[in-house]
């Protein structure tokens, strides 16, 4: 049994089956903002397929080394970390999502052509089930500095959350 509310910032799950994986999520909006992310970018799917992809804050987005998530409806649905500008990233993963539903890619073997195909169907269907729009959170990696230098942690940061979250959309939850 459920102890009563104390008051304190109410919490939901969200159940997404994917699958063989069936992934719980609390807010995945409060979660990401714990973490210091903001919303970078905006995603939306046509029916036909085609992904647009809407910079919301490009001066945030021109930074490199950064993590970020993707919250489709309410489930975080993907974590990934970028050597390149973080609005880069967003574009490229519109640009994925439509070549792999619009049958464009250009991959020849065709085992990871339908591994990946099979993948954008996930986003296609997550994205479906939620007005076709799913949003980008992220920032910089931390930087620490060391007896070395200057060192960026967004691959470790993105390890932690990759293992914390597992979110459905990610197909490895480690780096």
């Amino acid at each position: 049994m459920r102890p009563a509310d104390s008051g304190s910032m109410k919490r939901f799950s969200v159940h997404l089956q994917t699958g063989t994986r069936t992934m719980k999520h609390e807010n995945p909006y409060a979660t990401v903002e714990s973490y210091g992310f903001v919303k970078l970018a905006s995603l939306g799917l046509s029916p036909d397929g085609e992904a647009s992809i809407s910079i919301l804050d490009p001066s945030l987005c021109a930074s490199p080394k950064g993590i970020y998530a993707w919250i489709i409806g309410d489930v975080l649905a993907r974590i990934g970390s970028t050597q390149a500008p973080l609005a880069d990233r967003a574009r490229q993963q519109g640009r994925w999502i439509t070549l792999r539903l619009q049958n464009k890619s250009k991959l020849k073997n065709m085992q990871r052509r339908e591994r990946e195909l099979a993948d954008a169907l996930r986003w296609k269907a997550l994205l479906d089930a939620n007005a076709g729009q799913g949003e980008m959170w992220g920032r910089p990696g931390t930087v620490v500095t060391t007896p070395v230098g200057e060192i960026s942690t967004y691959l470790a940061e993105e390890n932690v959350l990759l293992r914390r979250h597992r979110p459905p959309l990610n197909n490895s939850h480690f780096r």
